[in-house]
């Protein structure tokens, strides 16, 4: 069977890119107290800890 497009794309869950672009701006100094986050993300209790491991909220 040949390469599919699909096996060179990441999946990321709703979580992972909210993720990184936090990351990227406390990691450049910014701060943030708190985050608004939809249904999706309050449910994925890794980033909620994550959140909590950063000091945000």
């Amino acid at each position: 069977m040949g390469t599919s497009v699909f096996d060179e794309v990441e999946v990321a869950t709703k979580t992972t890119p909210a993720e990184k672009a936090l990351a990227r701006a406390l990691d450049a100094g910014e701060q943030a107290r708190w985050v608004i986050a939809g249904e999706a993300c309050r449910q994925h209790s890794k980033f909620r800890s994550w959140l909590k491991y950063r000091r945000i909220g």
